[in-house]
């Protein structure tokens, strides 16, 4: 069984952090308990020409920026090298669904699968900010080039809605990682066969040891939310935080991810960080930057409580890695997050709500009894949900099954 991959990752050696993780892992573990399943993966990077290289005895191709769906040469090149059974296109974000398979290889069956959906960040782009934050994000960067401010990306998101509608529209064979993407999927595509699979957690999960209350940091809040654009709630988290400094002052928040500087600050964030400072926040709060793997297990490991104040969610892998390490966890309930866990397993709050968050929080500081039942009932939830092998059995399923009605 031979399957080419479209995506936008770029396996490596190494190991991965950042976006679209969850890729990698599913390479390592088809190629853990599926050996004979053959992948090569089609992606695009900085490089003047096409390389064909090896990696971890998995053939990949990586493609110049400049590359669009209307290289059909190229494509049709590594289609006839590969001589592929199934084509997986992973995402609508990149232009793979737009490549017309069905000239090219009319005789391959294509799967899309469905990262996200523009139009659910498009309905929360602006978050909770008023009228007068949202003029307020419209600083230094964005009077330098406008195209990275917020109205511009609204326009941009309008264009790729509608792009995306098109796209699943088309397809015949789509799969999706969640209940939440999947009645999403079949508003626009009622009679395409769709498969429900799940999403691979990155092997060092697996292997690391789970929270643990006595060697966690009391009072010790961690996020991943970004501090770029509002959409993953960071204004909602600060809000709340500064609601628990008041009852709570030994309260640390900390948070990982992507930092810009200088004149690359994007408005939203300098308006964070005005937020920060008029608040008196700026001593509790830390910024970790970009964590590789083994560093942000350790974060997740050394927090009280992880939150993901995020308004829009397809799956949120940083929601399933929470919750396998055990760490107790509050997150709104928003997108597909809420099938991540139970009332039991994690505590959920509705978005924007940053008085509810607040409390969650507390509750969770300063109760350790809740806090360990919280932790044993969400390893046992997502242990059970995202148990490597059967990850990996679901994803080989729908390969096996495309196949088989396919040779109908």
């Amino acid at each position: 069984m031979k399957i080419l991959w479209f995506s936008n990752i770029k396996l490596t050696e190494t190991q991965m952090s950042g976006s679209g993780t969850w890729i990698s892992g599913m390479n390592d573990l088809l190629s853990t308990y599926y050996p004979d399943v053959q992948i090569a993966n089609v992606t695009i990077a900085k490089v003047d020409t096409v390389r064909e290289e090896i990696v971890r005895g998995r053939s990949q191709w990586v493609l110049p920026k400049k590359t669009t769906a209307g290289d059909m040469d190229l494509f049709v090149k590594i289609i006839d090298s590969y001589h592929p059974d199934i084509i997986q296109i992973w995402g609508t974000e990149f232009f793979w669904a737009t490549i017309p398979f069905e000239t090219i290889c009319p005789n391959v069956p294509v799967i899309l699968d469905m990262q996200g959906f523009y139009s659910s960040v498009l309905d929360v782009l602006y978050g909770d900010l008023t009228m007068q934050e949202i003029i307020r994000c419209f600083s230094i960067k964005e009077f330098l080039r406008p195209s990275s401010s917020l109205i511009a990306l609204s326009r941009r998101l309008h264009k790729s809605v509608n792009r995306e509608e098109e796209v699943i529209r088309k397809y015949k064979i789509i799969s999706v990682q969640s209940n939440w993407v999947k009645g999403n999927v079949n508003l626009l595509n009622p009679k395409a066969t769709i498969y429900e699979t799940r999403i691979a957690l990155r092997p060092q999960f697996f292997q690391a040891v789970k929270w643990n209350l006595n060697r966690m940091e009391p009072y010790t809040i961690f996020s991943t939310a970004s501090m770029i654009e509002p959409t993953k709630g960071s204004f909602t988290l600060l809000k709340a935080f500064r609601e628990v400094k008041r009852l709570l002052p030994q309260t640390k928040l900390l948070f990982a991810g992507s930092i810009q500087t200088g004149i690359r600050k994007s408005g939203y964030m300098r308006l964070m960080e005005q937020f920060i400072y008029l608040n008196g926040l700026s001593d509790s709060i830390s910024f970790l930057g970009s964590l590789n793997t083994d560093d942000l297990i350790k974060a997740y490991l050394h927090s009280n409580v992880f939150v993901n104040p995020s308004y829009a969610e397809s799956y949120s892998l940083i929601l399933a890695e929470s919750t396998y390490l055990g760490v107790p966890t509050v997150a709104t309930y928003a997108g597909a997050m809420g099938e991540l866990g139970s009332s039991k397993s994690l505590l959920y709050f509705s978005k924007y709500d940053y008085r509810a968050c607040a409390s969650k929080i507390i509750s969770i500081l300063t109760n350790r009894e809740l806090a360990v039942k919280l932790s044993i009932q969400s390893i046992t939830f997502s242990e059970k949900k995202h148990d490597p092998k059967t990850v990996a059995e679901t994803q080989f399923s729908i390969y096996r099954s495309v196949l088989g009605q396919l040779n109908k």
